[in-house]
């Protein structure tokens, strides 16, 4: 019943795109075509002048339709930007944030912003984000809070069977299509994983303020990658890797509350050595896609392949798109930007803190996946050097 209820939203929110293309703001000599493109260039920080300006203002900038485009169009702008945490424990089981900062590298390869966002309550401890919402939660206590570092706005949410909140991990996903984001809540096993059979789960609804619960069958896996893994939403269905070989991707499709898990593909073209394969998540050109690349022992520097789902779901559609040799650094992907650029967090070292290595973040550089070439940003000062600097996706909304 509840699903039905998110997708009769979405299915309204659709209407209400098609049907919202001739809203224009009030007062405004301009034609409504040519403001708006003006107003999707505008960062949030500016955008949050016009809310006081007059209530039909307000209605506008808020209506899904603008909301929509704008977060859009900000997934597609020419710079990139990231969420930067300094978390100072380990990550990220023990990850308490000290402070967050918004980093933004324009297209001439510079730092065109890098400011720290108040925090919204002290030492807040790190669960998960997506697009532009982070989700906190206090040390104690059985509520989340839904932050969004743009605005500043901070929703705090009592989480379902709340006696159980230590044996649950959380996972948030945003469906494009529909500018929505969803709260998962996975249940786990006394073990380190999620034992496989019929489990409670529970998904949260931000623009209904609402939680729906529903009896699936899970597929094992291991909690504490979840927790790590990064949460990639493609169509409506949220991907993260079921265990720490990272041979296998679960997914959750939130529309219809079910789990699947999907065999990524195997390479045998690395070169032999002491490393494990590691793989990250991206959607490239509209397609699942795994980065994966050898990680040794020493951080020495590795090559990468990216392999493309060609049809989804279908293991067998794997395809190796592309082949990037190994940096002069040890590297580790951030994201896709820019439709054919892939940028990389480059460190140039490593120090052991006495628990496990960590190594020392560099710069960030793209790499040209049709012209192979690389360009660099050059970091601020204080991002350098040994740090527990944490990179996360980030895209600006209302």
């Amino acid at each position: 019943m509840a699903s039905k209820k998110v997708r009769a939203r979405a299915n309204s929110m659709a209407d209400q795109g098609n049907n919202n293309s001739s809203t224009v703001l009030p007062d405004c000599s301009l034609p409504g075509d040519i403001m708006e493109e003006i107003l999707l260039r505008l960062p949030v920080k500016v955008l949050l002048r016009f809310l006081s300006v007059s209530k039909s203002c307000y209605a506008f900038l808020k209506g899904h339709a603008f909301t929509k485009t704008y977060s859009l169009s900000n997934l597609h702008r020419a710079d990139l930007c990231a969420l930067i945490l300094d978390c100072r424990y380990r990550f990220p089981m023990d990850c308490f944030l000290f402070n967050l900062s918004v980093l933004r590298l324009d297209a001439k390869y510079s730092v065109s912003e890098l400011s720290e966002i108040p925090l919204p309550m002290s030492k807040p401890r790190f669960v998960c984000s997506s697009n532009a919402l982070v989700c906190v939660a206090s040390d104690c206590g059985s509520n989340v809070c839904l932050w969004n570092p743009s605005t500043r706005n901070c929703r705090s949410i009592a989480v379902p069977d709340s006696s159980a909140l230590s044996s649950t991990c959380m996972k948030l996903g945003y469906i494009h299509e529909i500018n929505e984001h969803m709260l998962l809540k996975v249940p786990i096993g006394r073990g380190h994983g999620a034992e496989e059979g019929p489990k409670l789960v529970w998904v949260y609804t931000f623009s209904l303020n609402y939680w729906r619960r529903k009896e699936t069958t899970i597929p094992p896996f291991e909690w504490r990658l979840m927790e790590s893994s990064v949460t990639l939403t493609l169509n409506g269905v949220m991907h993260w890797f079921k265990n720490y070989d990272r041979d296998t991707i679960i997914s959750f499709d939130l529309m219809n509350d079910v789990f699947n898990s999907i065999a990524v593909p195997v390479s045998h073209c690395f070169p032999d050595g002491d490393f494990f394969i590691s793989r990250d998540l991206v959607v490239l050109e509209g397609s699942l896609s795994v980065i994966a690349h050898p990680e040794y022992n020493d951080y020495a520097p590795g090559g990468y392949e990216i392999w493309v789902m060609k049809e989804y779901g279908i293991e067998e559609s794997w395809t190796k798109k592309y082949s990037i040799p190994p940096f002069s650094t040890f590297t580790r992907p951030l994201r896709i930007w820019k439709a054919n650029k892939l940028a990389f967090n480059s460190y140039y070292g490593i120090v052991d803190d006495g628990d496990e290595p960590i190594p020392i973040l560099s710069e960030v550089l793209s790499y040209d996946l049709v012209t192979k070439s690389i360009e660099y940003f050059e970091l601020p000062r204080q991002l350098k050097g040994y740090s527990h600097y944490y990179t996360r996706d980030f895209v600006e909304s209302l």
